[in-house]
């Protein structure tokens, strides 16, 4: 089944539930804002929502993720700001660029104050170039109570929520993406998995926030963003299941449209099947690239070569993937798009790039709402859950679960996650301290 809508007034199609990221990537639209800066064009990178590259204007609504928000018939997509210039002179700075390098203006222009006021002037007007919406109502927040709050819609937070629910405790769930399962597409999402993402969906006392970002805590009262309200939620424990974030790899042109995170890049070709029969080329700096390699090859993206800055040796892999190990990308061929990346004197012809930089556990949630006085000091990071003597000790404010406690195996996350909601269950039925 597909669905039509309307991007900058032409037509576009999609599959149904794929992103309009995914949809407009499928439809050769590559680019999708600009830097405010250098005007420099930009396109998906991440896919999950964690970075400003595919914002849109959606039905009238500014700074829309694509990369979260399903494609509906009649959407009406459109870019903002300077992306959807025909004629913008200030993309001129993207080619004198290297005169004017990161940081200049702090180093010349703070020394004159008439200079300084002039040009501040000058940045105002380029980092606020979208246009404001007109004034709207406000829907009124709505309130839950709940015995556990599981923040993160992957693996980890999926065990959580199935394994609380089951031994009878309320449950509200939030997750920031539609879809629950995190970046385990179905195709190779565990048995296990699959089934608790059907039980937390169809349970009576399970309630999902899909999309629903938590964006604070103060005791045990949670605030969720739903995108067109908020809800306030009362739990007395939950757990913290958010994963955590792919980190780039630096090399020129890595902030090209056709240049992303490989996850993001798995995430594409996997969930919404774009990209088939595309030539990628994945930079790599840990063992995600090799891990999701099989995965996407298997998806009908054709993988190039692995460029592992690394000494080898190297992961096994299937036959026809060129593995290079103790090298670095040192440029990205193509103007309009991409078309290789350049390894010294060598080029490997690529239409996608996909970059494996290392992980950054997403726990800033925990880091906020553990803080008192100087957030530096006070501030909590999460950690892995301690299997011993856990039925005995209160369940922490947002106890850390999978990969943003460095779990980063998806059955193990499921394991720690199915772990953390039973501690939540002793707890409950216990009347111990819930957090």
């Amino acid at each position: 089944m597909t669905v039509e809508f309307s991007f900058n007034g032409k037509k576009m199609t999609a599959g149904e539930g794929q992103s309009v990221a995914g949809a407009l990537l499928a439809c050769g639209q590559e680019e999708l804002s600009r830097s405010s800066k250098y005007r420099r064009p930009r396109g998906v990178y991440c896919a999950h929502g964690h970075c400003p590259n595919c914002l849109v204007r959606v039905d009238g609504v500014p700074h829309v993720r694509s990369c979260l928000v399903p494609a509906g018939p009649g959407m009406r997509v459109e870019t903002e700001g300077s992306a959807g210039k025909r004629f913008d002179v200030y993309r001129s700075l993207g080619v004198i660029g290297k005169f004017f390098p990161v940081g200049f203006q702090y180093r010349w222009f703070k020394r004159q104050n008439a200079a300084w006021r002039l040009w501040e002037n000058q940045l105002r007007k380029l980092a606020a170039e979208t246009e404001i919406p007109a004034p709207f109502d406000i829907p009124a927040g709505e309130r839950l109570r709940a015995d556990l709050l599981v923040v993160g819609a992957g693996p980890a937070g999926i065990a959580a929520a199935a394994t609380a629910a089951r031994s009878g405790l309320r449950v509200v769930l939030a997750g920031r993406r539609p879809r629950l399962g995190g970046s385990a597409a179905p195709a190779v999402a565990s048995a296990d998995l699959l089934q608790a993402t059907e039980f937390v969906r169809s349970a009576e006392n399970v309630t999902v926030v899909a999309p629903g970002t938590v964006v604070a805590g103060f005791g045990d009262q949670y605030v969720i963003d739903r995108g067109d309200r908020a809800l306030e939620v009362t739990a007395t424990a939950s757990v913290l299941a958010t994963g955590a974030y792919e980190r780039a790899v630096a090399f020129p042109g890595n902030d090209r449209p056709g240049v992303l995170l490989t996850s993001g890049l798995h995430r594409l070709v996997c969930e919404d099947g774009v990209l088939t029969g595309a030539r990628a080329v994945l930079v790599a700096e840990d063992d995600t690239a090799y891990r999701l390699a099989v995965d996407l090859q298997r998806a009908g993206l054709r993988i190039q070569a692995i460029v592992d800055s690394r000494p080898g040796p190297a992961v096994a892999l299937p036959e026809g993937i060129e593995v290079l190990t103790g090298a670095r990308v040192t440029g990205v061929r193509g103007r309009r798009r991409i078309t290789g990346v350049a390894i010294g004197q060598r080029t490997i012809a690529c239409d996608v790039v996909g970059m494996s930089g290392g992980w950054q556990r997403a726990d800033e949630l925990r880091y906020t709402v553990t803080s008192v006085g100087d957030a530096v000091v006070h501030g909590e990071r999460a950690t892995r859950i301690d299997p011993a003597g856990w039925e005995n000790a209160p369940l922490p404010v947002l106890q850390g679960v999978g990969a943003v406690a460095g779990t980063m195996d998806a059955d193990a996350a499921f394991t720690e996650g199915s772990l953390a909601g039973a501690w939540a269950a002793a707890q409950h039925t216990g009347g111990g301290n819930h957090g």
